[in-house]
């Protein structure tokens, strides 16, 4: 789970749509991988799909028309709750001893809502590049 934060102003049709998207997401992945063999070395490679929940999501948008010079607020609730995308990740483990490994990895990943209703964000694609370092470790070795 996270918390984003997206501010976004873009011009269409001579009108300025203003957008502050806060929300937080709970990724749902469903990921497919391969290790290679080695012994102190292991490159893995994953592929997948991943689902995002928005709860909580909460937003402010304004138009503001130039030639009128008149600002007033876009009401629309139906900000999409769910996003589908894609995930491609490597990773690489080295061996430490029996019990410890060290992990450094790098995930990409492409989502969009799942529905397209010309509802506020909906034609929002969202491409993220991750780095990750971690540890895994054995309790109990049987």
């Amino acid at each position: 789970m996270y918390n984003s934060r997206l501010y976004a102003r873009y011009d269409y049709d001579t009108k300025i749509y203003d957008i502050d998207v806060r929300y937080y997401a709970i990724r749902i992945p469903l990921l497919f991988g391969y290790t290679l063999p080695g012994t102190k070395l292991r490159p893995k490679f994953s592929v997948g799909l991943n689902s995002v929940l928005l709860p909580g999501r909460e937003f402010a948008a304004s138009r503001y028309v130039p030639e009128n010079d008149i600002e007033f607020p876009v009401n629309d609730d139906r900000f999409t709750g769910f996003h589908f995308g894609l995930t491609l990740r490597t990773e690489f483990m080295y061996k430490v001893n029996e019990k410890l490994d060290l992990k450094l990895g790098l995930a990409y990943e492409r989502r969009a809502p799942a529905s397209n209703f010309r509802h506020l964000m909906d034609y929002q694609v969202i491409h993220s590049l991750a780095v990750n370092f971690g540890a895994s470790f054995t309790i109990s070795k049987k």
